[in-house]
């Protein structure tokens, strides 16, 4: 998605694009990862590479590392611009209540089956139609070790970070993406 704007950027500036673990064709972090150490790696990288202080152009789940990687260390960033921004929770409607405790009730079900030998095949393959009904399709599309990765960063609401009149402005603007990074 990323790579058009690398090109169009390329006479004039100096580029680079990165996939983070577990995302393009980059191998999957050591253990599950949050924002902090998807940051912590773009700071590395570009410490590394001496691409510091640089610009950033964001997409997505990009957005999440970017800013908090600019909270955390702002001397390495001239100026950062966002796309499809993501990171701050929607407020939850009364269908989503419903929505997750059913799935909830269902998980927790399937769960105490899977501890029975005799109803664990069955109850795993019921977990997948559960994971799939319920899931998004970014989680439905992850391996078990990065579903673990993505909980946590979903998870991770930076409207606790800011303002509540920026928190709503962003949720407007935003999203619950983990697609693309920086």
């Amino acid at each position: 998605m990323m790579e058009p704007v690398a090109k169009g950027l390329l006479p004039n500036h100096r580029v680079l694009m990165i996939d983070f673990p577990g995302h393009g064709k980059s191998g999957e972090p050591p253990e599950p990862w949050g924002v902090p150490e998807y940051a912590e790696c773009l700071k590395e990288i570009l410490e590394e590479l001496d691409f510091a202080p640089c610009s950033v152009i964001a997409h997505s789940f990009g957005c999440r590392v970017a800013t908090w990687a600019a909270g955390e260390w702002p001397e390495l960033f001239d100026k950062i611009v966002l796309t499809g921004a993501a990171g701050i929770r929607k407020k939850e409607t009364e269908d989503s209540k419903r929505r997750s405790e059913k799935y909830q009730k269902k998980k927790k079900i399937l769960m105490g089956m899977k501890n029975l030998p005799f109803l664990k095949n069955v109850a795993e393959k019921l977990e997948e139609k559960l994971r799939r009904k319920y899931g998004s399709p970014d989680y439905v599309a992850l391996s078990p070790e990065m579903r673990k990765t993505f909980v946590k960063v979903i998870s991770q609401d930076f409207a606790r970070e800011i303002s509540d009149d920026e928190a709503e402005h962003s949720a407007d603007l935003g999203g619950s993406g983990y697609g693309d990074s920086a």
